[in-house]
Parts: C-alpha cells; structure tokens; sequence
C-alpha cells in the first residue's frame, strides 16, 4: 500500500476546504476513519515486511476468511489497484487459524498480480473462490490473462522474486513463505485457454478452539 493512497483521502477534503466548502459530517468522519485505519494498515505492513527476515512467530488467530477476502476485494477496488471484473464465489462462514495480516499481503500480492496480467485483455475477469477443502480452506484466485510460455509458466513455478517495481513487490517465494509459515501451502495451475489459476491454502480453524489441534 502506498502513501499516496492514504494522501488522497486527505487531499480531497483540502480540495473542498480550499473552495470554501464544509465536508458533512458524516463524510468527515468517514473519511478520517479511513485514513487512520489506512495509516494503521500500512504502519503494519511496512512493520512486518522490515521483520520478514527476523523469522518472528505469526500472530495467529481464528478469523472470518469471507469476510477477509471481501474486505480486501473492496479495499484494492477503492484505492484503484483493482479494476478489472472481479467476482467472489464459494464457502460462506469459513474460518481459518492464521495471521490476518500475512493473508492480507498474500491476497493483496496474488490479487494485483492478475490484475497486471488481464490488464490489455478483452472482457478481462478475475475469479476469485473459497473452498472448504476438508483440514484446508481454499482461496482460488483465476485470471483470464494471455497464454504463457513453458519457460515463463516454469519461472513462476520456481516462485522466484518478482522483477516489478510497483506496489509491495513481494514476490510469489514470499508469498508462498507467508501461507507455509501459517500451515498452508501455494499452487500455481496453467489454464489452457490462457491464464492463470493460484490456489492459496490455510487451515481451517476448530469451531471450540483458537487454532487447530
């Protein structure tokens, strides 16, 4: 998440001061929620990417992996990182035992990465699935991209660390890091009719636990 992302939140309530107009109430409230939960957000992040080499314990906790998805759906759509057609199907009420914000960066990461690639496609679309996959719970995000080589499919299977400059630019080897350290797991599938399919697993959380086992 970039700082420009939080500014623009602010800069809009100067545009209208500046022309002499009061914000409503309500929408200056709404909008100074949203940059402190923002500046929050991003303090973590940026918190969390200095520690990723540390190899500190995950905070893990049993949360709504719905709820997650949406939320982050929502926010990316808002801050303009994701324009392309974006549906989300699949299990209702599903909770998982994981960090929040490890699968914040991992949807954000794989979100943005078929954004990039429907970019200059027509009826460019982005699925996105949750399963119930028995232990596991299934986040299935499926972009309608160009087809890719077998040279340029199997440099994604290696996971190595992306080249791009814009945004977190974590990478799939620290995505795929992320999901293990929380007990879950990556999957890259090639469709042949272009595209690609990441399948994201993390456990599923016991309904009379804090975790499983």
């Amino acid at each position: 998440m970039r700082s420009s992302d939080i500014n623009n939140y602010s800069e809009a309530i100067l545009r209208q001061l500046k022309r002499g107009k009061k914000p409503a109430e309500e929408i200056l409230t709404e909008a100074l929620s949203e940059i402190k939960s923002e500046s929050q957000r991003a303090s973590e992040i940026v918190e969390f990417v200095r520690n990723i080499g540390r190899k500190e314990p995950r905070q893990r906790k049993r949360f709504n992996l719905e709820s997650a998805v949406e939320h982050t759906i929502e926010l990316m759509k808002r801050l303009g990182r994701l324009n392309s057609k974006c549906t989300l199907t699949g299990a209702e009420n599903l909770f998982v035992y994981a960090d929040p914000l490890n699968v914040d960066l991992v949807l954000m990461n794989l979100l943005k990465n078929a954004e990039e690639a429907v970019r200059n496609q027509q009826n460019a679309e982005i699925k996105v699935e949750i399963k119930n996959a028995g232990a596991d719970a299934l986040v299935i995000i499926e972009d309608n991209g160009p087809d890719m080589t077998d040279d340029q499919f199997a440099s994604l299977r290696n996971l190595g660390q992306s080249s791009k400059k814009d945004g977190l630019g974590l990478g799939l080897a620290i995505v795929r890091e992320l999901l293990e350290a929380n007990g879950g797991s990556l999957k890259l599938v090639r469709i042949p009719s272009g595209g690609l399919r990441c399948i994201a697993s993390l456990p599923i959380a016991l309904e009379d636990k804090n975790g499983p086992g």
